[in-house]
């Protein structure tokens, strides 16, 4: 329970407070030693100290909090948990990006549990005071499950037989399961994983004779697009 606001505080007043022995307390001791930093008022640690500075001390204050523990499946159910914030005014913020934003406000409202709709991507979510927006809710990651695959890229390609030189070249692939980096094959055998819409071969790495090349997208869960066309041609 918080000291007064005003008017007479006295050293026993502070030691029941802080549930310390009177004995040998003096305004140094107890304004220096076991402060709780949360309280919004305190005293301010610089000598001389006086008794005034411990109006409104709460050595039991919780600092305010907003906790999220948990979600339900369907709909994303909010448990919320936490001390000194606003119960009719919360707001859910959520991003797509990462655990650091760029944030964007989901809904509102006053109940726990809260609920949204459950996103088709992985979303990060965190809650927020709306009356004091200082006051913020721990960050809550939901990861969606993709088990599409993306879509297969349209392959083009040249061979310079003189050089034995073969560029392949494809169209950027675009999945909600970002990046999206490709496989690329020389009939079964994976010669290249390039993470850009392109890759160059040369030498041995040309197989003499009939070639038919081929290349697949993969999103970042692992999905693996059909193969793409076949660039065919012929090794000499």
């Amino acid at each position: 329970m918080a000291l007064n606001s005003s008017g007479q505080i006295s050293i026993s007043n502070i030691c029941t407070e802080k549930k310390v022995p009177l004995s040998g307390a003096s305004l140094t001791t107890l304004s220096t030693i076991d402060i709780n930093s949360t309280s919004i008022a305190k005293p301010n640690s610089v000598a001389p100290h006086s008794i005034s500075e411990f109006y409104n001390y709460n050595h039991t204050f919780i600092a305010p909090s907003i906790t999220i523990t948990n979600y339900s499946a369907g709909k994303l159910y909010f448990t919320l948990k936490g001390t000194g914030y606003s119960t009719s005014a919360l707001t859910i913020k959520s991003s797509s990006t990462s655990s650091s934003g760029p944030w964007g406000s989901d809904t509102s409202g006053s109940i726990s549990p809260r609920s949204v709709i459950v996103p088709s991507v992985t979303t990060w979510y965190q809650i927020q005071d709306a009356i004091t927006p200082s006051i913020l809710s721990n960050v809550y990651q939901y990861v969606k499950t993709d088990n599409t695959p993306p879509p297969a890229p349209y392959l083009s390609g040249t061979f310079n037989n003189a050089l034995r030189e073969l560029r392949l070249t494809w169209n950027i692939v675009t999945d909600p399961s970002s990046p999206v980096t490709y496989i690329v094959y020389n009939g079964n055998y994976i010669p290249d994983r390039p993470t850009t819409n392109s890759a160059n071969f040369f030498g041995a790495s040309i197989s003499p004779g009939k070639n038919s090349w081929t290349v697949r997208s993969m999103d970042s869960a692992g999905n693996i697009s059909d193969s793409s066309n076949a660039y065919i041609f012929t090794a000499i």
